[in-house]
Parts: structure tokens; C-alpha cells; sequence
């Protein structure tokens, strides 16, 4: 609820500057003092007389009783005019030269009294004017400014500026809060409580409240204690807003994505001394990092997502308390502070994508820590020697992390999520896998690890994701890979695998929906077992050594959106039934032997391709046209020219935001998750994506 608009309202004429910053009082001077020609047959001497002793009646004869209003009692410039209290001119200039002269005098002297009448109403306007002014804010706004000063909770000039959010909100306590909480209850939890309703005040004016997605019954009437909004969500229920312990203390603030908008957040709210959760991320805040050492019971803080900049001060390792720190996508900048391994107390901690250099050692000894997110980075050094028992999320991709592969990471029997890739991590894939039904999501790509792919993978039997593209392993793909029936995404591409025939050890993952083994060395013919895997939307063989013709059963895939069979040695004609792949945006056939037309393609689904490559341009070497006619293709080779499609076509999206976990935006801790949140972060994940599926 908005305060009264009277709260607020500038009913003294009082002019601001443009800045805010004083305030300024002016004098009208649009009221001229003007004598005018009057025609003769109006005017007589008797007039002149009267006149006279109008003037002096009004100026002159005000007794004592009358001076403490006698601003109430002046003449107004209009009512001077009105009053014909003036000489006029004209008739006088047609007297006798005489009286001329003394009338002339008498006129410029009345001109200079009414000159000074004027000056006179002036200055008792502007007196009007501050005295209205010291009278504008009611005896309680003061004492409640002085209240605020006197506790040190906010600055004296920046409560008596009027427009600051501080004045706005002492202004709101005194004058417009229909609560009217008390100054006069001398017990510390009353002096809180006084003063954290000012606090939250303060910070509904100073994020612009009013513009708020939720304003969570702020500057209403109730208890603020009650300025807060519940809900549900298939996640569970949560209370966004204001919750207080049971002396009526703040103890948790949520007004994380509620369009707050701010150039810094204000110092005051470090006065919760009750607070454990301080949740403000997904909003536009600018500033430097609050000072929050004073928050000695803080448990949660989140402020990613907002415009921090700056460096992550070394006092949050005093915070001893907390268990969240969630800092993600803001702009602080420099290094790990090596305090932060004095939180040892620590679950979660959100440093990603903030570019941070220097070494990875402070969080390396955390053993509480559950969740550990440091993507997209710049850190150094090794994960062998880590105290992570506890872990459950650790993603540490994208960085310039160093050294052998920790096996011991795939043996914590807590584990759900291994992300290290695009790392410098070398080492043997680890052997001795054991029995782990945790283990849902393993991201290795882009680092130089070496061996074989264990055949003791097939003992993950919940692993949903797998991803070891982009490396130096060996061997061969074992076979145990089909005990993997909860597998949704592989890649195995840009390793430098045995030659070995496809055979049929994928046909039982019926939840597989990417597959991606660019470049194994794999022989023989394309299998029909492909078409049963309804599922699927990626199937990608580029790169391989496949000979035979394109099996015409690949048409009957519902949810194929990615066929890449490209750079192989296929042979026969491109199969009309590939039409019927309603889903298709990307095919690559090129760098084969096909021949053919594809104008049932070109017809159907030619419009929805955004890549359709083939050998539809004709050879240097021979007269003959194109081994493909293809009017719809994106780009046409030949065999002259090896390095007409020589590109990566790597699938293009990042799986990690796709499945989730804990991980969207930390909308909750450990300690809030509902049972079974985890199954719905499955369900999640196997929802329509951005390949139309």
C-alpha cells in the first residue's frame, strides 16, 4: 500500500533545485506597481484626499493586538491596485506649474511607498513560506529522525533531504503509516523492530517499490512482519518477501526477481541483526559490495544475477555462519579471497562466470560443501587433493584447471554431477568404477584425458548424461554402454577410438535422445536398430568410415531434428522418405558417393532446413553433373574440394542449463528442497527443447 499522497505533497510553493540538494525560496515579482492616465472628470481633489487616508489607515493604523498576524493582515499587491491607492499623473501635468512640481514629488513618493509595500508583501510571503515549510512535517517525523540518527542507522542530512529514500521513509514512519509503531518501547526488541520497519522502508524507496513485479504488501498497515507473499510450485512452498522469528525480528529477506532497481544497496541494511537470509539476485543493483560483516547470524546470501562490481571482499571468511554464498554473474572481478576457506560451515557457493583468476585452493578443503559452481573462469591448479566428501554438484568447467583426473570424484557416494570440461586436466578416464546410483551427469569434453572408456560404466545406472568428446581416449566403445538405460545424451566425438563395427548396444537406451560419435572409426553399414530409437533427435555418425546406402527405416523417426551422416563413404541414392522427417533442421550428406534428386525433400521439409548440405556441385574433372540435385541445399561440395564442409558441427547447446538440478538460480538451498524435487528436475529435462522436441 502507498502512503497517503499527502504524506508527500509540497504545499508551500516550496521550489526544489534540480539536484535535490537545497532548497530555494522566491519572491513573485509579476505584480507591477503601474500608475496609469485616468480621465479628468473622474478624479477630484476630495478623491486625492480620502485616497490618502486609505493608504494610511492601511499602513499605519495595525495596533499590537494584530502583529502576530500580520502577514495575514498586508495588502496584496492586487488589492493595492484595486483600492485606486495611487496618484495618478495625468491630471496633475495640466495644473499650474507649481503644483506640478509638488505633486510630482508627492507621486514619486508614494511611488517609492509602493515600491516598498511590494518588497514588504515579498518578504512577508517568503516568511509565509518558511514558516509554512517549518510547519510541513508534523513534531513526530522529527523525533523519529532524531530517533534514526541518535541509533546510527542512517546519516543526518540524508534523512532531512527531502526526495532521499531515507527521508521518504522517515516521513512514511511518522506521518504515513496507519501502524504507527512506537518509539516508546524502551526494550531492545522493540528498539529493533521500530527500526527495521524503517529499514524495510527505506529499501522500498530506494528500489522503487512502486515499480516492483510484487510488492509483497509493503508500507501496508500490517505488521511488517507480514509484508511478504506465499506460494506453491511443483517445487514446493515458498515465502517470498519479509519473515520474522518469533519476537517479530526480520529473519529471512526474499526480493530476488521483483524488477528492483538501484544504483547501489543502501548501508542500512546491515541493521538486521537477526538476519539468516538475504536473497536480492536477479534484479538490476548496481554499487560496490555492501559491507555485511555486522550480519553475523546470515546463513544465505544470493546476489547473483545483479551489477555488483568490485572485488570479493576477504571479510565474507568472518561469516562463519554462512552455508550459501551465491555471487554468479555479477561483476565483481579479481580473485578467490583465501578467507573463504575459513567457511567451513559452507554447502553451496556460486562463483561462475565472473572471469576470476589465481588458484583454486580456498574451497579445495570445504568438506561440507555440496554444490560448488565455478564456470567460466580463469582458475588454476589441481582438484586431486580435494576434502569434497559431502559433494553432490561440482561444476568447475570452463577454467584452466590442471592436473590428473581425481578418481575418486566418481566414487563419493553423494555425487550427482561431475562437470569439468574445457579444462587442461589430463590422466587415465578412471577404471574401477563401482556401483553408483547417484551419478546422473558426467561432462569430460575439451581436456586431454586419456585411456579407455571403462567397461564398469555400465554400474552407473542412473547416469543420464555423458560426455567425453574432444579428448585422447582409446580402445574401443564398450559394450556395457546399453546397461546405461537412463541415458538421454552421449558423446563420444573427437577421440582417437580403435576401428570398430556399429553394432547394436544402443537399441535398449530408449530414452537416448542425443548421441553424438563424430569421427570413432566406426566400420561397416549403417544399422536399422536407429529407427527404433523413437526418441531420438540427434543422431550424429559425421566422420566416420560407414559404407552401404542410407537405410530408408531413418524416415520413420518421429523426433529426428539433426541427421548428420556426412564425410562417410555411403553409396545409393538419398532416400525419399527422409521427407517424412517433419522435425528436420539439419542434415549433412555431403562427402559421400550418393547420388540422386531430393526435390520430395526440397518439397516438404525444405523450407524448415536451416543446414542442408550435399554433393550437388558439379566436378572440376568431368563433364557430368552433380552426384545430388539439390535445389534447396544451404551449401553444395564435390570430391575436388575436401574442404567445402570441413567444419566441427558440434551440437551447439550446453546441456548443463538444460537439466538442472539445483542449479536454476539457486531458488532454494539443500535444506529447502522438497523431496522429489530431483525427479522433477528429470522431468525437466526430458521436456521439449529448442530443437522443437
Amino acid at each position: 500500500m502507498t502512503p497517503p499522497s499527502e504524506v508527500f505533497s509540497d504545499e508551500n510553493d516550496i521550489e526544489k533545485n534540480d539536484d535535490n540538494e537545497s532548497t530555494t525560496f522566491s519572491i513573485d515579482d509579476d505584480d507591477e506597481c503601474v500608475i496609469e492616465d485616468v480621465d479628468d472628470d473622474d478624479y477630484s481633489d476630495e478623491d486625492s484626499v480620502e485616497h490618502r487616508m486609505s493608504i494610511k489607515k492601511m499602513f499605519h493604523e495595525v495596533n499590537d493586538d494584530d502583529n502576530y498576524n500580520i502577514h495575514d493582515q498586508l495588502p496584496s499587491v492586487e488589492e493595492v491596485k484595486s483600492s485606486n491607492a495611487y496618484l495618478p499623473t495625468a491630471r496633475l501635468l495640466a495644473q499650474s506649474h507649481r503644483r506640478k512640481i509638488y505633486l510630482t514629488i508627492a507621486a514619486a513618493a508614494f511611488a517609492a511607498m509602493i515600491l516598498s509595500v511590494s518588497i514588504s508583501v515579498g518578504v512577508f510571503k517568503r516568511t509565509n513560506k518558511v514558516v509554512e515549510s517549518a510547519q510541513h512535517h508534523s513534531s513526530r517525523f522529527e523525533d523519529v529522525i532524531q530517533y534514526i540518527y541518535t541509533h546510527k542507522i542512517s546519516s543526518l542530512p540524508s534523512l532531512q533531504l527531502e526526495g532521499t529514500p531515507e527521508h521518504n521513509a522517515a516521513q512514511f514512519i511518522a506521518d504515513g503509516d496507519a501502524f504507527n509503531i512506537s518509539m516508546n518501547d524502551v526494550s531492545e526488541v522493540g528498539r529493533q523492530r521500530f527500526l527495521e520497519r524503517y529499514v524495510l522502508s527505506l529499501l522500498y524507496y530506494q528500489f522503487r517499490g512502486d515499480k516492483w513485479t510484487d510488492q509483497y504488501n509493503f508500507l501496508s498497515q500490517v505488521d511488517h512482519c507480514n509484508w511478504h507473499k506465499e506460494y506453491s510450485t511443483p517445487m514446493g512452498h515458498f515465502v517470498n518477501g519479509v519473515q520474522c522469528n518469533d519476537d517479530g525480528l526480520v529473519v529471512d529477506l526474499d526480493l530476488s526477481k521483483n524488477n528492483l532497481v538501484a544504483s547501489y544497496i543502501p548501508q542500512e541494511i546491515s541493521e538486521f541483526e537477526n538476519l539468516e537470509r538475504l536473497h536480492l539476485y536477479g534484479n538490476t543493483i548496481g554499487g560496490g559490495f555492501p559491507e555485511f560483516s555486522k550480519l553475523s547470524n546470515l546463513k544465505s546470501l544470493g546476489l547473483m544475477d545483479i551489477d555488483l562490481i568490485g572485488t570479493i571482499p576477504s571479510y565474507l571468511g568472518t561469516m562463519t555462519g554462512l552455508t550459501t554464498l551465491a555471487l554468479s554473474q555479477t561483476k565483481l572481478y579479481g580473485s578467490i579471497p583465501v578467507s573463504i576457506a575459513q567457511l567451513t560451515n559452507l554447502r553451496i557457493l556460486g562463483l561462475d562466470g565472473l572471469g576470476l583468476t589465481g588458484h583454486i585452493s580456498p574451497v579445495l578443503k570445504l568438506n561440507k560443501l555440496e554444490a560448488l559452481y565455478l564456470e567460466d573462469n580463469h582458475l588454476t591448479g589441481e582438484l586431486y587433493y580435494n576434502d569434497w566428501e559431502s559433494m553432490e554438484e561440482l561444476d568447475i568447467s570452463n577454467n584452466m584447471i590442471g592436473g590428473r583426473l581425481p578418481s575418486d570424484l566418481f566414487h563419493e557416494k553423494n555425487i550427482h554431477v561431475i562437470d569439468l570440461h574445457d579444462n587442461n586436466i589430463f590422466g587415465a578416464f578412471p577404471e574401477k568404477i563401482v556401483n553408483n546410483v547417484n551419478i546422473e551427469y558426467i561432462a569430460l569434453q575439451g581436456n586431454a584425458i586419456s585411456g579407455s572408456l571403462s567397461d564398469r560404466i555400465g554400474y552407473l545406472v542412473n547416469l543420464q548424461h555423458l560426455d567425453i568428446s574432444g579428448n585422447k581416449m582409446s580402445g574401443t566403445i564398450p559394450d556395457t554402454i546399453q546397461l546405461l538405460t537412463n541415458l538421454v545424451s552421449l558423446s563420444t566425438s573427437g577421440n582417437s577410438f580403435d576401428r570398430q563395427p556399429l553394432e547394436d548396444c544402443f537399441s535398449p537406451l530408449i530414452n537416448l535422445k542425443d548421441i553424438s560419435m563424430k569421427g570413432n572409426s566406426f566400420t561397416g553399414t549403417l544399422p536399422d536398430f536407429f529407427a527404433l530409437m523413437t526418441s531420438l533427435r540427434m543422431l550424429d555418425l559425421d566422420g566416420n568410415e560407414l559404407r552401404g546406402t542410407i537405410p530408408t527405416w531413418y524416415g520413420v523417426m518421429p523426433n529426428l531434428s539433426i541427421l548428420q551422416l556426412n564425410r562417410n563413404e555411403l553409396t545409393g541414392t538419398i532416400p525419399t522418405e527422409l521427407s517424412r522427417l517433419n522435425n528436420l533442421k539439419i542434415l549433412l550428406l555431403d562427402g559421400n558417393n550418393l547420388t540422386g534428386r531430393t526435390k520430395e525433400i526440397c518439397n516438404s521439409v525444405g523450407p524448415n532446413l536451416s543446414h542442408f548440405t550435399s554433393d550437388c556441385y558439379p566436378s572440376m574433372n568431368s563433364e557430368a553433373g552433380p552426384e545430388v540435385e539439390c535445389r534447396c541445399c544451404t551449401l553444395c561440395c564435390n570430391d575436388d574440394n575436401p574442404d567445402c564442409n570441413n567444419y566441427d558441427w558440434s551440437a551447439s547447446y550446453n546441456p548443463t542449463a538444460k537439466y538442472g538440478y539445483l542449479r536454476p538460480d539457486y531458488n532454494f538451498n539443500l535444506d529447502q528442497a522438497p523431496k522429489g524435487w530431483r525427479k522433477k528436475a528429470e522431468e525437466e529435462a526430458m521436456a521439449p527443447n529448442q530443437y522443437g522436441v
